[in-house]
């Protein structure tokens, strides 16, 4: 049972000895007490004693994570003001006027930030969301960028190579290894020894994380109990397919079977990382390598080219989702962030985690795209404070960000606690990848990566595209990686 599943059930029977008491009708004889019930029988219960107050996980979050921020080292910055060039503001809780209660959260915890190491920070958003070019731009013409970044994985990997971020494993005051940073995400944002970037609980925007929605409606009229799959572990890739097929076998009215609101290129990749494979990993001798493809890869190669076939027309755009916002198709790709949309449909649209490959992956695997990244600018001013900065916010952000989100999607978009359990799952489990953050910067490395799996949801052989650019990508991960 999930976690908030269970405290709707436990609000339930904190409130059964009223609505029993109320049921009672006591028929007192002349003579009776009628303060104490007859010998043998017990006192129906005390309504008037206070009840025990529900818990509230993103509230007890919260106290853990004010204890946290109150119990590292304090430095007073004399009013420093710290520049964030990031194109998500929002994550910073900047804004006194946000109006939901993770803004809300977001905002109080920056209060207490600012407080205590008198600091002020402002955010700056870079133009045409190009970080690198602003800041090529600033230093061409001698002006001062920023501090600091918070962008997303395909955006470190530039400005790394070009020399404008910090090595973080020389920086102070920054614990790496602390529970607040993911350390496969620091790992993906690494070259040879130098770290770039760090990726932790106050990067993390669940709106940006690839999910499956689904129909419940259409689903539950095909007796599709999809839920219950993801729990039993049964929900694969070859179930999506199997799903697909009967939809689209029973012919004219049928709703659509499955489409995608983003490009053949996001749908392949995301559908391949959900399947637990790795575009780079590292040897038994040490070395690294990029993926094999035959064999498993190349099964999933084949099941991908016949999902994306009724997915995208033949240039590769994603057919229109129209279809499935008024209740027309069973299956959409997309993000969390639909949500908005999603919400206010007549049919009940709800999220499922991407599919395993098969039965034998141990769990869920969420891609890494939407993944955000802290680092520090290179000739940055202010490397000492910027590196508090960056550890206090994700250490204040542990735990609660993470419960408010949940509790948000509860109370405002999730027609059930199914859904919910659904995204916690979505949450939990993303997993990162070197090419993914340093893939977009090196043509070769994306061509024998990202585009090998593209070609092949097109219908094109794995095989041949993977081998014609196997040894020039290996050559760009060895400039990463340092062989």
């Amino acid at each position: 049972m999930g976690k908030r599943a269970f405290l709707c059930l436990l609000a339930l029977l904190l409130l059964l000895p009223p609505l029993l008491s109320s049921c009672f009708i006591v028929i007192n004889r002349p003579g009776e007490d009628t303060t104490a019930p007859p010998a043998g029988e017990t006192r129906p219960p005390d309504t008037t004693a206070a009840r025990a107050a529900l818990p509230d996980p993103a509230g007890e979050e919260k106290k853990a994570a004010q204890e946290r921020l109150s119990s590292m080292m304090t430095r007073d910055m004399n009013g420093l003001s710290l520049i964030v060039s990031t194109s998500s503001a929002n994550l910073l809780g900047l804004e006194e006027g946000e109006t939901t209660t993770l803004s809300r959260a977001r905002y109080e915890m920056m209060e207490e930030i600012k407080e205590k190491y008198n600091a002020k920070i402002l955010a700056i958003e870079p133009e045409n969301g190009d970080p690198l070019t602003g800041l090529r731009e600033a230093k061409t013409a001698g002006i001062y960028y920023a501090d600091l970044f918070l962008l997303p994985a395909d955006q470190v990997g530039a400005l790394a190579l070009a020399g404008y971020l910090t090595d973080l494993s020389s920086a102070p005051f920054l614990a790496l290894s602390a529970d607040y940073y993911r350390q496969e995400a620091i790992r993906s944002a690494s070259s040879g020894e130098r770290i770039y970037a760090v990726s932790g609980a106050a990067a993390e925007d669940p709106d940006r994380y690839a999910c499956l929605w689904y129909d419940r409606t259409l689903a539950e009229a095909r007796s599709l109990s999809l839920c219950d799959a993801v729990d039993a572990g049964a929900w694969t890739v070859e179930a999506l397919l199997s799903a697909v097929k009967a939809v689209r076998a029973e012919g004219e009215g049928a709703p659509a079977a499955i489409l995608s609101r983003a490009p053949i290129s996001v749908f392949a990749e995301d559908l391949f990382l959900a399947s637990d494979f790795r575009y780079s990993y590292v040897r038994e001798d040490g070395r690294s390598d990029i993926f094999e493809p035959r064999g498993r890869a190349e099964t999933f190669a084949g099941r991908l080219a016949d999902l994306a076939s009724g997915a995208f027309a033949q240039d590769g755009t994603p057919l229109s989702d129209g279809a499935f916002l008024d209740g027309g198709a069973l299956f959409c790709f997309g993000h969390l962030g639909d949500k908005r949309d999603f919400s206010v449909r007549a049919h009940d649209l709800c999220p499922l985690p991407l599919p395993k490959m098969d039965e034998s992956q141990p769990d869920y695997v969420t891609p890494p795209d939407g993944t955000l990244y802290f680092s520090i600018v290179s000739d940055c001013a202010n490397i000492a404070e910027s590196a508090v900065f960056i550890d206090a916010l994700n250490c204040r952000a542990y735990g609660q960000m993470r419960e408010e989100y949940l509790s948000e999607f509860l109370n405002y978009f999730a027609r059930d606690e199914r859904s919910v359990d659904m995204v916690e799952r979505i949450a939990g489990a993303v997993s990162f990848d070197l090419c993914c953050v340093f893939g977009p910067s090196l043509p070769d490395l994306h061509a024998g990566t990202a585009e090998v799996l593209t070609a092949a949801a097109n219908g094109e052989s794995l095989i041949y595209r993977y081998n014609a650019a196997f040894y020039k990508a290996l050559l760009a991960l060895y400039t990463v990686t340092g062989g």
